[in-house]
């Protein structure tokens, strides 16, 4: 989210300003944000005792967002909170960066959703925004919402067809042999057990492309994935199933996190490219990863350069 320094902050020090502008933070999160790049003003990094001025405008993380307090919130909020994710919007999309933790549709016990705020954002504008694709409560990055429903329709063909194209990134543990590899194995829609999820039920045909990006010590790889089908759980099932299973996947097959690293599920939606509705325009819209993400690939001294 973007927020522009009023007169009254003029020339006080930038993690001072961002103290009083993000709500249940700790100074030491303050300037993490602040080193690893995630706040931007006029586009630009800053130190931590840059003086702001007014009229800067300041770009804040969307996973700074707290989506624990959005359920003591009003829907007011929670409209300006799908906002405050966006990263793109045209005349018929809208675009965000799903942070860590928020929910794409509701469920057993999940009170707050992306499904959800659209709901409450629908009664202010004269279109009915539609999810046309998911992502799982621990995956962040690009989702993408239709803003009537022949768009969504167009996208969920378009999705279904292969026309837009989904990368990812990923933590996982081992080292792949291949630099780029393709994995093709069929899955079953439901499994019975972390370890056992080939073979049951309603097979479907899948394909994950992967690219090796850095390697820590054979034991931990950054990895870029392209998944060319849009199945349940298809990257996590794939690569637990290719002896790779991304970090802090407790379903799938690794239950331990490593040292120094923080206890979350370490798979980034980073990109979608996608053709302009009904034209042949090609879009391209990359979302920043959380900062547990870049902090993780700094402690593991892995390079981001493919």
């Amino acid at each position: 989210m973007h927020k522009i320094v009023k007169v009254d902050d003029n020339q006080i020090r930038l993690d001072r300003w961002l103290k009083e502008n993000i709500k249940n933070t700790s100074y030491t999160n303050i300037q993490k944000i602040i080193r690893t790049g995630q706040v931007r003003v006029g586009g630009r990094r800053k130190k931590p005792d840059y003086r702001v001025l007014a009229g800067d405008i300041i770009r804040i993380p969307p996973d700074q967002i707290d989506t624990e307090a959005l359920l003591k919130q009003n829907s007011n909020y929670q409209i300006r909170s799908i906002r405050d994710m966006q990263i793109y919007e045209d005349k018929h999309v809208l675009i965000i960066n799903k942070p860590y933790g928020l929910a794409t549709q509701g469920g057993t016990s999940i009170n707050i959703h992306v499904d959800g705020m659209l709901k409450d954002m629908n009664t202010e504008v004269d279109e009915k925004y539609r999810l046309v694709h998911r992502l799982d409560k621990h995956t962040t990055g690009v989702l993408m919402i239709a803003k009537r429903r022949e768009v969504a329709q167009f996208y969920t063909s378009a999705f279904k067809n292969q026309k837009i194209k989904k990368q990812y990134i990923a933590l996982v543990n081992g080292k792949p042999i291949n630099r780029n590899g393709q994995i093709d194995i069929e899955i079953s829609d439901t499994y019975q057990k972390k370890s056992d999820f080939v073979g049951y039920n309603r097979k479907q045909s899948v394909v994950t492309k992967y690219k090796l990006i850095d390697n820590h010590e054979d034991t931990i790889s950054l990895l870029q994935i392209y998944p060319l089908t849009g199945r349940k759980h298809q990257i996590r099932k794939h690569l637990t199933l290719i002896g790779h299973p991304i970090i802090g996947d407790m379903k799938y097959g690794n239950i331990k996190i490593n040292e120094g690293l923080e206890k979350k599920l370490y798979l980034h939606a980073q990109k979608l490219v996608f053709p302009s509705f009904k034209s042949e325009e090609k879009i391209e819209v990359i979302a920043e990863m959380p900062i547990y993400f870049y902090e993780a690939i700094k402690l593991l001294k892995l390079n981001l350069d493919e």
